[in-house]
């Protein structure tokens, strides 16, 4: 689609309002699904559906936003309530 469509001619990549680039979780979904249905029509033993079960599983997993990523990292947690500062008269609460 990037490649070939002459709506992508002139930038591949978003700016500002302009979100035509975008590629919906929606649509990967269905690219993947359309490959696996091909690959059994070829007789591909690896194509099963529950392989393709398990391949969406992991490619289409997502964390919550608020969660961060995971492990010693410093970007893990809440990152929301991390900004949120000290009050300056009551300063063992938050504001």
């Amino acid at each position: 689609m990037l490649l070939r469509d002459e709506a992508y001619a002139q930038c591949k990549r978003n700016k500002g309002e302009n979100y035509l680039a975008t590629v919906e979780r929606s649509m990967t979904e269905e690219e993947v699904r359309k490959i696996f249905e091909a690959q059994r029509a070829f007789g591909k033993p690896f194509a099963t559906q529950e392989n393709e079960e398990i391949y969406l599983g992991i490619l289409l997993s997502q964390r919550a936003f608020d969660e961060g990523p995971g492990g010693d990292s410093p970007y893990g947690g809440n990152q929301i309530e991390k900004m949120i500062g000290r009050c300056t008269f009551e300063t063992a609460e938050l504001r």
